[in-house]
């Protein structure tokens, strides 16, 4: 029987990427993470449905990776244009509805479209305060895995 931890060593390394200038410096950390994760997660799998005997990844260490997120967000005239053509479909609607509890739904709606637009994931979303949103300022996110995330905020 092959060793399993032999077979993910190879696969690992099939699939890291080194600098040009060096074999020590890994370019994607994250990735072999991410992969370990998977294949741990898979051996989790077996062993609680089908009586695994153990996880042969069940002691890796994952790779250090930077602190802070790659993600692109959008810049302010990107986030303007979104949020006027957003003002134009809901807020203008908003001043000839009578209903007030339509009037909340609309801005709403507005305000989590205006957070969907800054490529933030729903429990991002969720945990921002009103407080946290302040006019040209900044939003300071916590993000998967701990990273954290600034993202400018127009007036």
């Amino acid at each position: 029987m092959v060793e399993v931890k032999k077979v993910f060593d190879n696969f690992r390394e099939s699939k890291s990427k080194y600098a040009p200038h060096s074999k020590s410096h890994l370019l994607n950390p994250a990735t072999i993470n991410n992969i370990a994760y998977i294949i741990k997660s898979f051996f989790n799998y077996l062993i609680h449905y089908y009586n695994y005997p153990k996880n042969p990844l069940s002691h890796y260490k994952p790779l250090k990776t930077k602190e802070h997120s790659s993600t692109q967000s959008l810049d302010r005239g990107e986030l303007l244009e979104i949020l006027k053509y957003a003002k134009m479909e809901y807020l203008d609607i908003l001043v000839k509805s009578a209903s007030a509890k339509k009037h909340l739904t609309k801005l709403r709606n507005y305000l989590i479209f205006g957070l969907l637009a800054l490529s933030l994931r729903r429990e991002e979303i969720v945990n921002i305060k009103w407080d946290d949103l302040q006019e040209d300022s900044f939003l300071l996110i916590q993000q998967k895995g701990g990273s954290y995330k600034y993202i400018p905020l127009p007036s």
